[in-house]
């Protein structure tokens, strides 16, 4: 796709959208500081030794198949 602009996104779970970085509408620093709170968020969790991952009893199957599965270990 040679000489064409790419437009990158980001996917909003909250209200269902795409916020285009090529849009004079979106603040582009705004949406990645709000995207970089909530990763390191996120990380923050998952590497907090207090917070320890355990495998969910009721839902083994979704547990078998998921492939974050060795944190529970």
């Amino acid at each position: 796709h040679r000489g064409e602009t790419l437009n990158a996104a980001l996917y909003n779970l909250r209200n269902p959208g795409l916020t285009y970085f090529r849009d004079k509408r979106t603040d582009v620093e705004k949406t990645m500081e709000i995207c970089m709170n909530a990763l390191d968020f996120i990380l923050r969790e998952i590497l907090n030794p207090d917070a320890l991952f355990a495998a969910d009893r009721e839902k083994e199957r979704t547990c078998r198949n998921c492939p974050f599965s060795y944190l529970c270990r």
